[in-house]
């Protein structure tokens, strides 16, 4: 079982917009990564996107670190249904990309 979460940083053409694309697992010490990571992009400023295509699980550090970046406005995009279940979505959190329903 792979427990290693890829963070890849692109950003958007306006360079106001930077997407984090996660690949991997939320979990253990990637969490603290992932904060450490987000923290400079949100001291700058920068609309920040987390793409969270590639990620396959999340564990209860994870899943809270993910909650607290939504209610610093953080998007997050194509999480899979599992992660909108256990982030507990609704339609006022801002979300892009697959269909809750």
């Amino acid at each position: 079982m792979n427990t290693v979460l890829r963070i890849s940083v692109r950003e958007e053409n306006d360079a106001e917009n930077v997407v984090l694309i996660l690949e991997g697992r939320v979990v253990g010490p990637w969490v603290e990564e992932l904060r450490a990571t987000c923290a400079p992009h949100l001291k700058d400023g920068h609309s920040l996107i987390l793409d969270l295509t590639g990620v396959s699980f999340a564990d209860a550090a994870g899943i809270e670190l993910l909650a607290g970046l939504i209610e610093r406005r953080i998007i997050l995009a194509n999480a899979s249904p599992f992660l909108r279940q256990q982030l507990q979505l609704n339609d006022s959190i801002s979300f892009l990309g697959r269909a809750t329903r």
